[in-house]
Order: structure tokens, then sequence, then C-alpha cells
């Protein structure tokens, strides 16, 4: 014959159940743990810098794609088409026409999926 056990009362269950989440709750540290890696993404080449206006813009712009063709996130297609269209932005802010350039890096970011 088969012997039948009787389930644990459901109350049980509760009271292991809330005395195993406090015991996991003493193992979780009260304050954050400092990271030292560098911030990542766009913010990261934002914050560094490459001065103001049209040059810093272009800057910046040239940065984030180098890396994400290094990374291997560009193809070398987009990666040739890109370096064709800064330079078209590069002689622009070089003649002065500084709306213009910023207008052609923008029109750049948006054709290639990069916030404007």
């Amino acid at each position: 014959m088969i012997e039948v056990r009787k389930a644990a009362p459901l109350s049980a269950v509760f009271v292991a159940i809330a005395l195993w989440s406090l015991a996991l709750a003493g193992c979780k540290s009260a304050s954050p743990i400092a990271s030292n890696a560098p911030e990542t993404g766009i913010a990261q080449f934002a914050s560094q810098g490459g001065g103001g206006g049209c040059s810093g813009e272009i800057a910046r712009y040239k940065t984030v794609m180098k890396s994400d063709f290094d990374t291997g996130n560009v193809n070398k297609s987009v990666y040739s088409q890109f370096q064709s269209e800064i330079a078209r932005a590069d002689a622009a802010c070089s003649a002065g026409r500084d709306g213009e350039a910023i207008g052609l890096v923008r029109s750049s970011k948006a054709r290639h999926g990069y916030p404007a």
C-alpha cells in the first residue's frame, strides 16, 4: 500500500518563506558599491567636450562614429558614407558657415539613426 504524506500547513510555508527572506535581506549591502568603470554610450562622448560650435559638434560625432566602427556596430560602407558627409560639414565649418555645418551633422545623425 502507498503511504500518502500530508503537506505542510500553508501558514508554515509562509513563515518559512518570511524567515528565508529576512535572512537574505541581511546579505544586501546597505550602501551602493562605487564603480570605477567609465560611463558608456553617447553621454560619455558628449562629456568629452571637443569645443563649442560646429567644430565641437563635428568632433563629438566623429568620436562616436569611430567608436561604433571600431566595435563593429557600423559597417565599412556606412562609415565611408559618414566620412564623406562629415568632410562636407568640416569644410562648411572651416569656412565659417556654422549653421550649415551643424545642419549637415544633424542630418547625417538622423540618416544613420543617431539622436540629433
